[in-house]
């Protein structure tokens, strides 16, 4: 089945976090790896704890940081989510200004999320979250053109999928479930 594909795939995160620890204690990525784990189980909290130990091992490790950043705000910490997700996008803005749009989105900006989205699309058009994350915020602003262009190109973006991961019990989780699903929907005449 898929879920059983992707339990077994999110296991092998956790065999290749203990590998990395056992090998390189000292460094970061292990910790990274095991909060990865954490994260995709839905287990926010306990991923937050091994984050703050991946940056402690490397501040610089601009991943670790936008993944703390949406762990946080996943947990309803907006505040120190913001203050992570800002560091992320300082350590590399090209690269996490897609994180920036979850920000805005988690706390229902929705306008700043569709730029920050569009921003992330201009430098890699086929990245299928930060299309979705545009087609739901241009939904919650009444852009509903747009949304369907971003929805209709949208491919492989499984909303289903991406709750179990962060919890149907998030916010900004159920408003992107909600505008894909309006979107989704036939219009009658």
């Amino acid at each position: 089945s898929p879920t059983g594909d992707m339990d077994r795939e999110i296991d092998r995160v956790a065999l290749c976090a203990d590998r990395c620890r056992a090998l390189a204690p000292h460094l970061a990525e292990g910790y990274y790896l095991e909060a990865r784990h954490w994260q995709a189980r839905g287990d926010h909290r306990r991923a937050v704890g091994l984050l703050k130990d991946a940056i402690g091992r490397n501040p610089s490790y601009a991943a670790a940081h936008i993944l703390l950043a949406q762990a946080l705000l996943m947990e309803g910490e907006l505040e120190e989510g913001s203050v992570r997700m800002q560091q992320a996008y300082r350590l590399g803005p090209r690269s996490f200004v897609a994180g920036l749009a979850v920000l805005h989105f988690v706390r229902r900006e929705f306008q700043d999320a569709l730029f920050c989205a569009e921003r992330a699309l201009a430098s890699n058009p086929r990245y299928t979250f930060a299309r979705a994350l545009a087609a739901a915020s241009a939904y919650w602003v009444d852009e509903r053109g747009k949304a369907l262009g971003y929805l209709d190109s949208l491919e492989r973006f499984d909303a289903s999928t991406w709750q179990r991961t962060f919890g149907t019990n998030v916010g900004a989780v159920a408003d992107m479930a909600e505008a894909l699903r309006a979107l989704r929907a036939p219009r009658g005449p």
